[in-house]
């Protein structure tokens, strides 16, 4: 049977990332592994191994963990495109993975402009429009802070 992306040559338990792409990835802070290679323009590494190109983070997850059954698809569950780590993927099916994108876009939506407050709780309406009134606040005390020292 001829190697292929389903079945290395390797063991996947002695198998070293680092032996397969020393140079292909760094390790994050929060444990990302994230791809150093090439990028697909939707944001996903790019990645050729044994004459196979294909998606890194799926190259990696066949190599380290196993094959992904077809109709399925890998959720990167760091929500980070180039991360490479195993361990942030799960293995959905698409409808999941198109359910679990939908809810991390309303999480975000919650969130007022700059990702830090409940929107629903904190938004209110000024003269020039809506506004995250924790951030207004934060801004107005720096201003004011500001104006202070400069006299």
């Amino acid at each position: 049977m001829p190697e292929s992306l389903y079945a290395p040559a390797i063991s996947r338990e002695s198998l070293d990332p680092k032996a397969l792409w020393p140079t292909h990835y760094e390790v994050m802070p929060n444990g990302c592994w994230r791809f150093l290679g090439g990028q697909y323009p939707s944001g996903y590494g790019r990645a050729t191994f044994r004459g196979k190109k294909g998606y890194a983070h799926r190259l990696m997850y066949r190599l380290l963990v196993g094959p992904i059954l077809a109709g399925m698809t890998i959720d990167h569950l760091c929500v980070y495109r180039l991360c490479v780590n195993p361990s942030h993927m799960e293995v959905v099916t698409h409808g999941e993975n198109a359910r679990r994108a939908r809810l991390r876009m309303n999480e975000a939506r919650n969130l007022c402009g700059k990702g830090l407050h409940a929107w629903d709780e904190n938004k209110k309406q000024h003269a020039s429009g809506w506004r995250c009134e924790v951030c207004w606040k934060e801004y107005m005390r720096d201003y004011n802070k500001a104006r202070r020292t400069a006299s």
